[in-house]
């Protein structure tokens, strides 16, 4: 495991230095809000800096609600700075590929589309007009941003959300959209990419946090995406991967098996793609293989499974020569390197503590050097 990872940053879910939790004789609602809820930890190119998700409570007259800010912290622990307010929130922070600026969401416009800001502060300018963005992703060169969002005649209106016995879920189908980043503070004209009969999906599994079902080749000219029937909550059983051309916006198909296929990464050389894929025809037991395949098709293989068999897919190691996971052992979380050429997980690391909040996943930095997580512990306030 030497050189597969520069570092790893850990923040303590209830327990940071810049939020420790209030000591008190009984737990009430009053100290439950002085506690603040962190995840999302994303380290920047260089490992120097990291941005976390807090959640905060607001309150305000009669109205009492939770939002989502964005932090900025250094890695060495000496300062914390918080870069967006309420009242409305924040997710999704991720950094431009030279760490100059850090794209997030937002529902500040009155739609949840994508904001923009310099990673040494200021105002916040939004570079999409949609009616919602599903998840987004920088590219290579970090001059446009890739994105899941409606198309223009199927607004996310009351009438596209139906209820189910697990809340309410989208019924309408996502496509994939391109916005460039020119420099400017105004909002971009956005390329549709796809127009196919599904629904693109960029936060399948993960939530607010990875938003890992595309990713763009090394080069920029592909796209590899997961896409299913529609957006409903059963259909991930369906889910299967695509890679589009960016110029001439032609799809073709990547992994179509019965099992379900998502999360496509590409390799450091563009030459393969990983990728989760479940037991086949998938079971709601959800049993999980990392696979790959040569990024212009083929045959595709299996890696060695992991102890759970429901891993999480980071990324590649900036070797090329493993793949990076990270799922729960028992009652604690670890990480594992896959080696590509064959053999067993090896451990990168295993912190003794239990993972945080399921929504909330380990993320693999651009450069493939840091990977920050959360953690929490029942006998530890953190440091």
């Amino acid at each position: 495991m030497k050189g597969t990872l520069a570092g790893i940053v850990l923040i303590l879910v209830g327990g940071c230095a810049w939020c420790s939790p209030p000591q008190v004789e009984q737990w009430t609602p009053s100290s439950m809000l002085k506690v603040h809820w962190v995840g999302d930890v994303q380290v920047s190119p260089d490992g120097t800096r990291t941005l976390f998700v807090a959640q905060e409570p607001v309150i305000d007259g009669d109205r009492k609600s939770w939002v989502y800010v964005i932090y900025l912290a250094t890695n060495d622990g000496k300062e914390s700075v918080q870069m967006t307010t309420g009242p409305f929130s924040s997710i999704s922070p991720r950094w431009s590929p030279d760490g100059k600026l850090f794209a997030f969401r937002s529902d500040r416009s009155g739609h949840n589309n994508i904001w923009v800001m310099r990673s040494n502060g200021g105002e916040a300018w939004r570079i999409t007009d949609v009616d919602d963005v599903g998840g987004f992703k920088w590219s290579p060169k970090g001059d446009s941003i890739a994105f899941t969002a409606p198309p223009h005649n199927n607004s996310t209106a009351t009438s596209d959300f139906k209820p189910t016995i697990f809340g309410i879920e989208k019924a309408g189908g996502y496509q994939l959209w391109v916005v460039p980043i020119d420099g400017s503070h105004n909002i971009q004209a956005a390329q549709q990419l796809t127009s196919e009969a599904y629904h693109v999906s960029a936060n399948l599994y993960g939530n607010s946090g990875i938003l890992g079902d595309i990713d763009w080749s090394p080069d920029g000219e592909e796209i590899a995406f997961t896409h299913m029937p529609n957006g409903e909550f059963n259909a991930w059983t369906t889910a299967d991967i695509a890679v589009v051309k960016i110029k001439t916006g032609a799809v073709r198909n990547l992994a179509t098996t019965g099992a379900s296929e998502m999360a496509p990464m590409y390799s450091p050389d563009g030459s393969q793609i990983a990728y989760l894929a479940s037991d086949d025809p998938p079971s709601w037991g959800q049993d999980y293989v990392i696979r790959i395949v040569p990024a212009a098709g083929g045959k595709a293989r299996d890696l060695s499974p992991t102890f759970s068999r429901e891993p999480v897919l980071l990324g590649w190691s900036a070797s090329g020569r493993d793949v990076l996971v990270s799922e729960s052992r028992h009652t604690t979380a670890a990480m594992y390197a896959l080696p590509v050429a064959g053999g067993s997980p090896r451990t990168i690391t295993s912190s003794g503590l239990a993972g945080g909040d399921g929504d909330w996943f380990d993320c693999l930095n651009s450069t493939r050097t840091w990977v920050g997580f959360v953690c929490e512990s029942s006998d530890s306030a953190g440091a």
